[in-house]
């Protein structure tokens, strides 16, 4: 500016350009400035632009300002770069995340998260879209997706996603339903706020759907309906309420409370009979809490069965006891009920008791199947494995199991035959030899028979064609949990009919043989590959 007013001077134009001076002073700063915001602009986007995987997978929401920055930096240049973000993001998502490795909940966690995050960072939602399609596509091909969907959602966010489903209170839509049907632009509510959708929009995907999408729709589209979502819901309140040791029916009411602003009432009306059943339940129990004098307590849930998934209940002889007080209980729910009745699932539910031996007590929380293999050492102090079995009613199978547990208990041990005796003992223990020990954790999940199950060595043994897997995809990581490889081993699997995938229990056991053959390490409940073994 110094050099223009030199020169107006020599051509003696001054008093002009002076006149001129300020606004041509503030263009030219007005010039630069823009120059500069574009320059810095642009490169911020490309730094975001690298890191985008890390923004939305790993670190959201702790990087909920960077999202924000990025979003102003995209509306600043006119949207630019939206297609590289898609492109660039899929591919990081497909080769970080969407791999046998990443167990079914690592996914659905980001998956989670990107919807959250791409949101934030387009609110017209397709880059949402177009990303999160990839994730749902892969995540449906697992084969514990299902349980593992229900689970995240009713379990482990289920706080925050409660949150959500107070926020915003828009029914679930069905996808497939919108597709091919009424013209989204033509609903007549929304025409106020109406705005073209960007170029890179999915064509044939409805514009509705997307913008009505939320971390809990998104999870309940993987199941392809709504339908398939609330039988699965069912399944697992069921076992809730039946294999959990504490009834939560106000809980479990006030979530589904909270899924009705987004299902109508007659798709949840099974589940609200169910915790009306347990409500009734408590009032049965009140009232023969009274009556049932010289009864152990009983605490029933009785369930209508009609509106109940099938919940499988092992049979076998309950010790004479324990019969007796159920008995009393029917007699006094037949008293209160007229002309109904009850038929009990014995293998199914709790028994606290406590097991006093040579003046020792320990507090015990056990299945009844496990009170029925320990009731037999009542009769007398040594059993072999087949007359429990033949005495109770059960597969050897299960009681094996059963008698292991009480073995880590401390309150029975296992003498195994030899010269002196031609069989196995299970003996019951005198004082305090073994039961100052804790006990062992108990998990009514865990509780299945295994009536038909083949031999575990025949399962283990399938698991081998998949060893050269296992040892090159472990060889360069860090050492690994069973769950982990058990997912892999399911995924692995999956293509093959009618394969279910291997147990926790059954991959154990291979671990545990290699462990054995020196080509794994075992420490801290972690597996690694021995290197030049």
């Amino acid at each position: 500016m110094f050099l223009l007013k030199q020169w107006a001077s020599h051509i003696q134009l001054s008093k002009q350009v002076e006149a001129m001076y300020a606004d041509l002073n503030k263009y030219m700063k007005r010039k630069v400035v823009d120059c500069l915001t574009k320059m810095v602009t642009n490169y911020f986007h490309t730094l975001l632009f690298l890191q985008i995987y890390e923004l939305v997978i790993i670190d959201y929401p702790q990087s909920c300002d960077l999202i924000d920055d990025f979003r102003h930096c995209m509306q600043f240049n006119g949207n630019y770069g939206r297609t590289e973000i898609v492109n660039h993001l899929s591919d990081e998502i497909e080769h970080r995340l969407l791999h046998v490795g990443a167990i079914t909940t690592e996914v659905l966690e980001g998956y989670a998260k990107a919807v959250e995050c791409l949101r934030r960072l387009d609110p017209t939602c397709v880059i949402m879209q177009r990303v999160c399609s990839l994730i749902r596509n892969y995540v449906k091909q697992r084969p514990d997706t299902v349980r593992c969907i229900i689970t995240y959602i009713t379990g482990e966010k289920r706080d925050e996603l409660g949150k959500q489903l107070t926020k915003k209170k828009a029914a679930i839509i069905d996808e497939e339903e919108l597709e091919g049907g009424v013209n989204d632009d033509l609903i007549v509510e929304n025409w106020r706020d109406w705005t073209a959708d960007p170029q890179d929009a999915v064509v044939g995907k409805s514009r509705r759907f997307r913008q009505n999408a939320d971390v809990f729709n998104m999870l309940v589209s993987v199941y392809g309906s709504k339908e398939l979502f609330v039988k699965e819901y069912r399944q697992i309140l069921a076992e809730r309420l039946i294999k959990s040791w504490n009834r939560e029916p106000q809980s479990e009411m006030r979530y589904i409370d909270l899924l009705k602003l987004r299902f109508s009432e007659g798709e949840l009306q099974q589940c609200e009979v169910m915790l009306k059943d347990i409500r009734d339940s408590e009032k049965i129990d009140e009232f023969a809490r009274d009556s049932l004098v010289g009864f152990f307590p009983i605490s029933a849930r009785i369930i209508s069965s009609f509106f109940w998934p099938t919940i499988e209940s092992e049979k076998f002889s309950l010790p004479k006891t324990m019969m007796d007080g159920l008995e009393a209980y029917s007699k006094l729910f037949e008293m209160k009920k007229a002309s109904r009745t009850l038929k009990w699932m014995t293998g199914v539910g709790c028994v606290q008791m406590d097991v006093i031996i040579d003046g020792v007590s320990m507090s015990v929380s056990a299945s009844p199947a496990h009170v029925a293999v320990l009731a037999v050492f009542l009769e007398k102090e040594k059993w072999t494995l087949d007359e429990v079995a033949n005495y109770i009613g059960m597969d050897k199978r299960n009681v094996k199991k059963r008698l292991e547990w009480w073995q880590s208990s401390g309150i029975i041990t296992f003498s195994a035959k030899n010269a002196e005796c031609d069989s196995d003992l299970w003996c019951l223990v005198s004082g305090q030899m073994k039961m100052d020990q804790p006990l062992p954790e108990f998990d009514a999940e865990d509780e299945s028979s295994d009536d038909g199950v083949e031999e575990d060595a025949e399962d283990i043994d399938s698991l081998e064609q998949y060893w050269n897997y296992t040892k090159g995809f472990m060889v360069n990581r860090q050492p690994m949990k069973a769950e982990k490889l058990q997912s892999i081993y399911r995924y692995l699997m999956f293509a093959s009919p009618g394969r279910q995938g291997p147990s926790l229990e059954t991959v154990t056991a291979f671990l545990q043989r290699k462990v054995k053959q020196n080509l794994l390490t075992y420490a801290n409940g972690f597996y690694k590959v021995v290197k030049n073994p």
